[in-house]
């Protein structure tokens, strides 16, 4: 079609040869790097990860507890951490009760299981 003369073309197709080569090259030295100060940055931050559980109704307390237990075996020292929000309406005070009835079952199951929480 005679768009681009053979100078351009050549010239194209050894700067996609090159940048293949060396993009894949520089992908692989950095993204071991990358890994290297991940691995390192995850035994400092482990320590300071926390389980925060929200709660909201008694539907689905169990199975978060569960899984909760689960995630504090993979933890270990970490406690857990119960969270109930509870938003400014009319019924505050039932709202409080409702809250302290799920956070009482949620004791409860821990003295069952003797997992180490904390109450926000």
């Amino acid at each position: 079609m005679g768009i681009f003369n053979e100078y351009i073309l050549a010239g194209t197709i050894m700067m996609i040869m090159a940048t293949c080569f060396l993009g894949s090259f520089t992908t692989d030295y950095f993204a071991k790097k990358i890994i290297l100060n991940e691995e390192e940055d995850d035994t400092l931050s482990q320590e300071s990860q926390r389980i925060l559980v929200p709660i909201n109704t008694s539907n689905n307390l169990e199975n978060l507890m569960e899984f909760s237990f689960m995630l504090q075996s993979i933890k270990k020292h970490e406690p857990l951490y119960f969270l109930k929000v509870i938003s400014d309406v009319d019924d505050t005070d039932k709202k409080i009760i409702e809250s302290e009835n799920l956070l009482e079952k949620v004791v409860k199951k821990l003295k069952i299981n003797s997992a180490f929480c904390c109450f926000i």
